[in-house]
């Protein structure tokens, strides 16, 4: 009987006599068929080890790498800085936006190199814009709507408040103010809010008197949340020509006097020289304040005198609105700008019994931030974005109806450090550069785009400007030729340094010396040429 050993050998012969007739057409050959297969993937791996291992030696011999292509954006692998590979010079830029800028292509080609492998490059002085973004956020990273103002009390002091901007987040647990109305104050100045817009009371205590309000406390608010509230109409008593004069009209039984307030089935009406006009319950109860009283009428008396007078503003409610609660210290008040009915947009009025925790310190993506030279009114504390998010912005006229910016305004980049920057076009258009093309900016008031603090402009004849550090010079010397100076950097909140360039273009403390052709051009260094790719 066969052993186990010689079934093996038996089957080990079979089998490679199948696979040598199926490898070499010869099932009787006593070479191995895959030998030489071996050998030759075995001399192969050698000799390009060897290859490789000459190039390695001879790139550390003579300290070359492989060749940049012009217009490249190289990033130090060690340190992340970045550099402009134009003309054969490495020119070092301040941030990763400004190298963006100088390339002014959509899709720039990124390289990340070794410090090793570019040390001994020839280098050019350092360019860029002091105080613009070192990260930009990507077109799949842009955010929209919501936009939230908030007003967050202090809950040891009810006189103080701050102002947070939530972008793109909802937040629970607030309730829609709609038709009732909540009493705020700004500067000893009262506001009621109510119907998504606010009301300026003016008349002080006997107007407050008059309108049921004297027991309700206002909570205190910021000039930043009323700017982001659309202005409604003035809570005033009108002016009436011959204000208690006897009239010449019959109005009723008995005699009748300018300024006397009638009502016939639930319309108010006040009395001028001309006839009655209608109005409101809020203004019939500024019109008797003094003690008047109002006298009821038919409605066939009432259209014998009417008028087409109006004393109101427009948008004037009819009713007195209910005023809903507040607590001093611990009610957040938030005006949301969000999405609408047939691609438009609305701000809407909500209040929160306590404070969400979005808009507390510890919320993630909120930044403090500080107002900037650059700015003309109080913007936001705070700003809380989502990290790696931006928004791209543009005001839109008025207090926002639509769905897009105004034509020709400004388009604004907002990053998570909540600052808006400028995208400028002089020289290169940014929005492009920065590879937001073809993106349609979000459409915002310009009230409450202006609470977020604004950066230095973006734009390419900027970023090609050279950075020499040294004393700014003097104003009377208009043919020096000007050197910028470096500012303190910019506070962890993100607010940016008031060194760079303005919103308008120009460059503000420290100042250089503009390009001529769109390039920078000192005495002692040769001048960069960037090719548009």
């Amino acid at each position: 009987m066969r052993t186990r050993r010689d079934q093996v050998q038996a089957y080990r012969f079979v089998t490679r006599r199948i696979v040598s007739a199926l490898l070499s057409g010869d099932p009787e050959t006593n070479n191995l068929p895959m030998r030489r297969l071996g050998l030759a993937v075995f001399g192969s791996a050698m000799a390009a080890a060897i290859v490789l291992a000459g190039a390695g030696v001879y790139g550390l011999v003579t300290k070359r790498s492989s060749p940049l292509e012009p217009n490249t954006l190289v990033v130090e692998r060690e340190t992340g800085a970045t550099y402009v590979f134009v003309d054969d010079l490495l020119y070092p830029t301040l941030n990763y936006t400004s190298a963006r800028l100088i390339l002014d292509e959509a899709d720039p080609q990124v390289r990340t190199m070794s410090q090793a492998s570019i040390q001994d490059r020839p280098r050019g002085p350092m360019v860029g814009i002091v105080g613009a973004p070192d990260d930009l956020p990507g077109q799949k990273s842009l955010v929209g709507l919501p936009w939230s103002v908030c007003n967050t009390p202090n809950p040891t002091d009810s006189r103080q408040s701050t102002t947070r901007l939530v972008v793109n987040q909802e937040l629970a647990g607030g309730v829609a103010l709609a038709d009732r109305a909540v009493l705020i104050t700004n500067n000893r100045q009262l506001y009621l809010l109510t119907n998504n817009t606010r009301m300026q009371i003016t008349g002080g205590a006997a107007a407050m008197t008059a309108l049921k309000m004297a027991s309700v406390r206002p909570v205190e608010v910021g000039p930043q949340l009323l700017n982001a509230i659309p202005v409604g109409p003035r809570v005033r008593e009108p002016g009436i020509a011959g204000n208690k004069e006897p009239s010449r009209l019959r109005v009723g039984p008995g005699p009748a006097r300018v300024g006397q307030v009638f009502r016939s089935a639930g319309q108010h009406y006040v009395l001028t020289r001309i006839g009655l006009a209608p109005i409101g319950e809020i203004t019939a109860l500024l019109l008797l304040r003094d003690g008047g009283v109002v006298k009821e009428i038919t409605p066939q008396q009432a259209g014998q005198a009417l008028s087409q007078e109006r004393l109101e503003d427009e948008g004037m409610p009819q009713r007195l609105p209910e005023v809903q609660p507040a607590v001093a210290g611990s009610t957040s008040i938030c005006a949301t700008y969000r999405d609408g009915t047939a691609g438009s947009s609305r701000t809407t009025i909500e209040v929160f019994d306590q404070t969400p925790p979005e808009l507390t310190p510890s919320a993630p993506g909120s930044i403090e931030v500080r107002q900037s030279t650059r700015d003309a009114v109080q913007t936001a504390q705070r700003v809380v974005m989502p990290g790696g998010k931006g928004a791209l912005v543009q005001a839109m006229p008025g207090s926002g109806g639509g769905s897009g910016g105004a034509p020709g305004a400004t388009v604004y980049l907002v990053t998570s450090q909540g600052v808006r920057y400028p995208l400028g076009t002089r020289d290169g258009d940014a929005v492009t550069a920065l590879g937001y093309g073809g993106v349609t900016p979000l459409g915002l008031p310009a009230s409450v785009l202006a609470l977020v603090p604004t950066g230095p402009t973006l734009q390419r004849s900027d970023a090609l400007r050279y950075f020499a550090p040294g004393s700014a010079p003097s104003p009377a010397r208009s043919n020096a030729t000007p050197t910028a100076r470096p500012s303190q950097p910019p506070s962890p909140s993100g607010t940016p340094s008031p060194a760079g360039s303005s919103a308008t273009g120009s460059p503000a403390t420290p100042t250089a010396r503009p390009p001529q052709s769109g390039q920078p051009v000192p005495s002692t260094t040769p001048q960069p040429t960037v090719t548009a790719g």
